[in-house]
Order: C-alpha cells, then structure tokens, then sequence
C-alpha cells in the first residue's frame, strides 16, 4: 500500500476485534518507533480487544477529540462487566466514544449522534450512554429502542458493536482529526 498506493498521503487505520490484533502487531512494527511514516498517522482506531499501557512502547494513547498520531480503543460491556468475553484481563487502555477522553466521567446517551444498526437502513440518535470504567472497559446501557437491531445487545457483552453504537461519532471524530492534522503538520 505505502509504495504503490499512498502516494505521500496521510492515513487512518480502523480495526476491531480480531483485525485489532493484526492493527497492533502493523503498529508494532511501523509505528510504536520514531519514523517518518509516524508523520503520515492521523489516527488509528484499534477497537473491540484489550489493549494495555505496555503494548506499546512509544505510540500514546489518544485523550482528545483533535489529537493525532496516535490511538483510540475501547471494549464495549453492560454497565459493572470487567471482563472480555467472561475472561477478567486486568486493566486495560479504553477511550470514551462519546467525549473521546479517558476520564470516567459519565456520557449521556444525548451525546450520541446516532447508531447504525445491523441493517444499516438508519441512523438511531441517542442510543447509547457510555462511561469509562477505572478497569478500561466501556460501560454502556442497552438501547431502550430498536433493542432488537443490534446483534448481540441481549447479552452482557457487546462486542458486536463496538462501532455500530457510536457510528456517527466516530464519522465525526474522523472529519475532526483528519482537520486538526492538517492544521497541525
């Protein structure tokens, strides 16, 4: 990609689940070290799979809604839940999709600018709160409506979608960061 297809342009990287793992082991080796590819990352966005403080050495953790060059991440659970598919882990980095900070401050589901459900036919505003917990994971209530149109949300855990609750916030963020690295590099 970067010799043939980059062309000297700048890049996000999104990944979750499973893809996070291969996103990690890319940051690993192209990104946690002082390099010029390092100048070109405006964000990436590694979510749905623990993450600590030592996975990486130099890449730092992303605590503003303008900040780049390094990353976001968070693993959704119901409120109280600190374990990733029923497996404690110890803590863990998150990010709140809703202020994009790592505080554990509560996020009202107001400051949800709208969910995609699985059939992507609209966007649900509101449909989620979301608060940071001190183990890392992200603690959200259950949608009270359209319940039924996220997969996985009668369960404890929601990994299924980690990126489908917060979908218009994450557009947003993506347009505010690809903006502030522009106004910044």
């Amino acid at each position: 990609y970067m010799k043939h297809y980059n062309k000297g342009r700048p890049f996000i990287i999104a990944a979750h689940s499973q893809g996070t793992d291969y996103g990690v082991m890319l940051m690993k080796e192209f990104f946690d070290k002082d390099t010029s590819l390092n100048k070109k990352l405006v964000a990436a966005y590694l979510v749905g799979r623990p993450i600590y403080d030592s996975t990486f050495k130099h890449l730092k953790v992303m605590d503003s809604p303008e900040q780049v060059g390094g990353y976001v991440t968070w693993n959704s659970v119901a409120y109280k839940t600190n374990t990733f598919y029923g497996n404690p882990v110890g803590n863990i980095v998150g990010v709140n999709p809703l202020s994009w900070k790592r505080d554990t401050a509560y996020v009202s589901n107001k400051f949800n600018r709208g969910g995609l459900p699985g059939n992507a036919r609209r966007i649900d505003p509101n449909v989620v709160d979301a608060k940071l917990a001190p183990s890392g994971f992200l603690w959200i209530h259950a949608p009270e409506e359209h319940k039924e149109d996220y997969p996985g949300t009668n369960w404890y855990y929601y990994h299924k979608c980690d990126y489908l609750f917060f979908y218009m916030n994450i557009r947003q963020n993506v347009k505010q960061r690809i903006d502030a690295y522009f106004r910044t590099r």
